[in-house]
């Protein structure tokens, strides 16, 4: 999800969490991180958690 309020994701009551059964791989690192502002897009992302390892 993109952890806004209004995001459809499993976060949703009607759709619901992903099973642990369905989860083919594991988290390597982190694509995209973004901070809970209104600023502009480059002020928004948080560069220092882009591409970061994952343990």
């Amino acid at each position: 999800g993109d952890h806004r309020d209004s995001s459809n994701d499993s976060r949703n009551p009607l759709i619901g969490a992903v099973a642990n059964s369905r989860i083919k791989g594991k988290t390597l690192f982190i694509y995209m991180s973004w901070k809970n502002t209104r600023a502009s897009l480059w002020e928004r992302i948080r560069w220092s958690r882009v591409g970061t390892s994952v343990n």
